[in-house]
């Protein structure tokens, strides 16, 4: 038996900047995540900022070019891989809650 390749299987992976926010409560430590946002709509440049990257190396070199005073880490993701995210030096808190933006590189079809 043979099998046809799927139209997704012949599409090259693109590589989009998103933008998230993660907001915990505290004491209880309840996550909410509000979602993901292109990124380009958030980066405040006169550069054009492109919507998609042929790989994660020219996202995430482009994600480091914009960082400005923002603080970048690379942190361990699902499957082993690595991932390098933006986000404030600090976080946004009150005695209520712990507000953390991000922008990172997002792997889609």
């Amino acid at each position: 038996m043979f099998f046809q390749k799927s139209k997704r299987n012949n599409k090259k992976m693109k590589w989009i900047i998103v933008f998230y926010q993660i907001i915990v409560a505290l004491p209880e430590g309840e996550i909410v995540f509000s979602g993901l946002n292109l990124g380009n709509k958030f980066v405040k440049t006169e550069l054009n900022l492109s919507d998609n990257f042929e790989s994660k190396d020219d996202c995430e070199d482009k994600l480091v070019s914009f960082k400005g005073k923002n603080k970048i880490s690379e942190v361990d993701s699902f499957y082993s891989n690595s991932a390098k995210i933006v986000t404030d030096q600090k976080p946004l808190s009150n005695n209520k809650r712990v507000i953390i933006n991000a922008f990172q590189c997002m792997k889609v079809n």
